[in-house]
């Protein structure tokens, strides 16, 4: 499909790797903290692992909102290109990234 779609290709293609590793990140601090006894009343962990295993998946509204600011700019600005779309998808993506590793370690570190 070429034409119409083809200009938001950059969109799309950031907008699932962000939204893989928000899921892959997610279920990762899940398994990581039944690992090391989510659940169990002796355990204590860090707080952002545990908002993230339960409402990281709400965390996927941040690459939907920012694929839609994208292209809404791309149509009503002159100054804001595609060069300006990848700069931000790939620091989002980066950001998300640290994110989610954090996330990982807090929990496979927890606060004995």
């Amino acid at each position: 499909m070429t034409g119409l779609f083809s200009i938001y290709r950059p969109q799309g293609i950031l907008t699932l790797l962000q939204t893989g590793l928000i899921i892959g990140g997610c279920l990762l601090t899940r398994g990581t903290l039944k690992l090391f006894g989510y659940g169990t009343q002796a355990a204590r962990f860090h707080d952002f692992p545990v908002f993230v295993r339960n409402w990281g998946l709400l965390l996927i509204l941040i690459p939907a909102a920012w694929c839609l600011a994208t292209v809404w700019s791309e149509e009503r600005s002159h100054w804001f290109s595609q060069r300006m779309t990848l700069i931000t998808g790939i620091v989002l993506l980066a950001f998300i990234g640290l994110a989610m590793a954090i996330s990982v370690l807090q929990a496979a570190y927890p606060p004995w």
